[in-house]
């Protein structure tokens, strides 16, 4: 179990770290196939095709990037606090025991609202 959350760890830093050439030589280019419906029928029938930008990219310096880190930040350190203090994190996830109650109709619905959720934010 060590093993398997050791690379996994080590996949999300890495794949952090370089985010910006696996955005600009992976993601980007899969999008923008996508994005052509004529170049990826033709590159998945086998004729080379050249892709146009797809305009995805990714920078560490951008606002919006800048802003989620420091949120990141803010609550991996609140979660540290509360791990630390040790009572309150029971206190804390005491809720989230309480909605545990063993019902499959319980987690069922949990899930339905959660992709409801998800989908009303990748929608909108």
């Amino acid at each position: 179990m060590r093993v398997s959350l050791v690379v996994l760890s080590v996949g999300c830093v890495a794949f952090g770290a370089l985010a910006g050439p696996f955005v600009q030589h992976v993601a980007g280019p899969a999008v923008a196939g996508l994005l052509d419906p004529v170049g990826y029928a033709a590159g998945a029938l086998g004729s080379p095709v050249a892709l146009p930008d797809s305009g995805v990219y990714f920078e560490y310096l951008h606002t919006s990037t800048l802003l989620i880190i420091a949120a990141e930040l803010v609550l991996g350190v609140a979660m540290l606090v509360l791990a630390v203090r040790g009572r309150s994190v029971q206190r804390a996830l005491l809720w989230l025991r309480r909605a545990h109650t063993g019902s499959i109709n319980d987690y069922a619905g949990y899930a339905t609202v959660g992709m409801i959720a998800v989908l009303s934010a990748l929608l909108l």
